[in-house]
C-alpha cells in the first residue's frame, strides 16, 4: 500500500518532471517515484563508495610530480592529494553526462512547449472562424427578417430590428445566470470538440 509524500519544489523542475514524464507514458507520481528510486540506489552506491580500498597503480614521473605538487597545494597527504584528483577528474565525466541529459531534456521540453503552441493557435483559428461564421449569420438573418416583415406586414422594420439589436447587447453585458450558463456550456462543447 503505497503512502503519500508532499513535498515543495522549483517550477522549473516540475516541468522538466512532467516533461519526462510525458515522454515515458507515466504520470508525475509514477516518474517522480522512479526518481526517488534513483536516487535512493545513488546513495546507497555512494555509503559504498565512501568505504577505503588499496588500489596499487603505476604512472609516469610527471604524473607523480604533479600529485605531489596537488598535495603540497592542498596541504594534505600524496593520498589524499591522489583522491582529490580522481574525484574531480570523475566529477568532469559526470558534469558533462549530466549536461547532456539536461540538453535531451530540454529539447524535448522545447518540442512539448512548440506542441502546446501550435494547438492553442490551432483552436484559436478554429474559435475565430467559428464566431465569425456565426456572426455573419446573424447579420444576414437578422437582414432576411427585416425585408420580410417589410414586405408581408408593409411597414418599416428598420426599428423593430434595431430594437433587437439593442436588447441583445444589454443580455450579453448583463448576462443573465441562464444565459453566463448557456455561453459556458457552448465554450465548453467547443473547447471538448476541438480536443477529439
Amino acid at each position: 500500500m503505497k503512502q503519500q509524500v508532499s513535498l515543495t519544489l522549483d517550477v522549473r523542475l516540475v516541468a522538466a518532471l512532467d516533461g519526462v514524464a510525458a515522454t515515458g507514458q507515466v504520470t508525475r507520481s509514477e516518474m517522480l517515484e522512479q526518481l526517488l528510486g534513483v536516487g535512493i540506489d545513488e546513495h546507497a552506491k555512494r555509503k559504498a563508495a565512501e568505504q577505503k580500498v588499496t588500489l596499487s597503480v603505476r604512472v609516469t614521473p610527471t604524473t607523480a610530480q604533479h600529485l605531489k605538487s596537488v598535495a603540497t597545494s592542498q596541504k594534505t597527504s600524496k593520498n589524499a592529494a591522489i583522491e582529490y584528483v580522481i574525484e574531480r577528474g570523475l566529477a568532469s565525466l559526470i558534469d558533462e553526462s549530466q549536461t547532456a541529459a539536461l540538453g535531451v531534456l530540454f529539447d524535448r521540453l522545447e518540442d512539448v512547449a512548440q506542441q502546446a503552441q501550435q494547438e492553442h493557435n490551432r483552436q484559436t483559428h478554429r474559435l475565430a472562424h467559428l464566431l465569425s461564421r456565426t456572426t455573419l449569420e446573424g447579420i444576414a438573418t437578422r437582414e432576411m427578417m427585416t425585408a420580410f416583415l417589410t414586405q408581408v406586414l408593409k411597414i418599416d422594420a428598420r426599428p423593430i430590428s434595431e430594437a433587437a439589436w439593442t436588447t441583445a447587447v444589454d443580455r450579453l453585458s448583463s448576462p443573465s445566470p441562464q444565459i453566463r450558463e448557456t455561453m459556458r456550456q457552448i465554450l465548453k462543447a467547443v473547447t471538448h470538440d476541438g480536443q477529439q
